[in-house]
């Protein structure tokens, strides 16, 4: 009982944003904990406190174990001073790889607008669909399957990339359905540089800051991303729904690394350079642009990626059948009737065609 007080006393010093990262650093079901005490309690369960000490990074380790190193961290100094990490650093250093291994930065800026572009149907389909939480399981493989062909993926991606969404705060869970938060209407207005960017804080803050400064050094030296992530985390099991499992999942979703390899950005992100790598990978996100051709058979195509104030301006009214570097819509009788329960009159309708390709539009689009 004596460690539970002096645990929930140190959790007390947290700040709430550091709480909420033990909270998604650890997982775990905590919805019934109601006070510090309570976290307390569950985090000294054998099993959380085994879950704990296998996510925690090298240098945490070697300072919890007594080995060596400086912390201020009160979870880490409840640890050493109770003697409950048995770890002893290996004899080797971190694992050296000759040269780097850079990533071809064009494919991995692709890599990043797919999952972009992904999370972005994810939100149109939860603002005129209603979708059931599923528990553990996340987003249903039946809706998965249904989504997968609007982006020209599997299932399986569309979930990882529901998952990293549910991450970033911009899905959560009502009332066992899941419902778009206010993030997300942020997310429909902003820059593709600026989606990136939030994924891209969400993964360093799965990955937690301490371990990120291990992590900067050894990609450094040429080391692949998955591989040094191994041995930043000598005691992770790196299962697929663990923490760091997302953690090199999501590298290879937001275009940090492409088959271990990483890209340019990577290194000034896990050097908490967020902007200057925001920078270095716009140059690799397809441009967007300001361009449709509207078909008499009613179909709409986007040789490229509209600019979000277009993308969302245009979707009141259409059907998504195909998103991509070039997108395909569709007009129908109930897309238009949506768009003008909605507020949108006829005009503005044609106007916004009209605006957008820049000739006469096909007669059987204005009947």
């Amino acid at each position: 009982m004596s460690q539970v007080l002096e645990l929930a006393g140190r959790l007390r010093s947290l700040s709430d944003e550091e709480l909420v990262r033990l909270l998604r650093l650890r997982g775990g079901t905590t919805k019934k904990l109601k006070d510090f005490f309570d976290l307390a309690e569950w985090l000294l369960q054998p099993r959380n406190l085994e879950v704990l000490v296998n996510s925690l990074s090298r240098s945490a380790l070697e300072f919890a174990s007594g080995a060596g190193g400086e912390s201020t961290n009160p979870l880490l100094v409840f640890l050493k001073s109770h003697g409950l990490v048995k770890y002893s650093p290996p004899s080797r250093g971190f694992a050296q790889v000759a040269g780097a291994r850079m990533a071809d930065d064009g494919i991995a800026g692709i890599h990043a607008f797919e999952c972009l572009t992904a999370i972005t149907e994810l939100i149109f389909e939860l603002e005129h669909s209603e979708l059931n939480d599923t528990g553990k399981q996340g987003l249903a493989s039946s809706e998965a399957k249904r989504i997968a062909p609007l982006i020209g993926k599997d299932p399986d991606f569309v979930k990882s990339n529901f998952e990293i969404a549910r991450a970033a705060g911009l899905i959560t869970s009502v009332d066992s359905r899941w419902a778009l938060t206010d993030r997300a209407s942020w997310w429909l207005g902003a820059e593709p540089e600026e989606r990136w960017s939030l994924l891209a804080k969400t993964w360093l803050e799965l990955l937690g800051f301490i371990a990120a400064d291990e992590l900067a050094s050894q990609l450094s030296s040429g080391a692949g991303l998955a591989s040094t992530l191994r041995d930043c985390f000598p005691l992770e099991r790196f299962e697929p729904e663990s923490r760091l499992g997302h953690v090199i999942t999501y590298s290879e979703l937001i275009g940090l690394s492409v088959n271990d390899e990483i890209a340019s950005w990577a290194i000034p992100l896990v050097e908490g350079k967020l902007e200057k790598a925001s920078k270095l990978i716009s140059g690799s996100l397809p441009k967007p642009q300001s361009k449709i051709i509207v078909q008499s058979d009613l179909s709409i195509i986007a040789p490229g990626p509209l600019t979000p104030k277009d993308e969302r301006e245009l979707r009141v009214f259409v059907d998504m059948e195909q998103a991509g570097l070039a997108s395909r819509y569709r007009l129908s009788a109930l897309s238009v009737s949506f768009g003008l329960e909605s507020g949108l009159t006829r005009a503005q309708l044609t106007s916004t065609l009209e605006r957008l390709s820049a000739k006469p539009l096909p007669q059987p689009v204005e009947y």
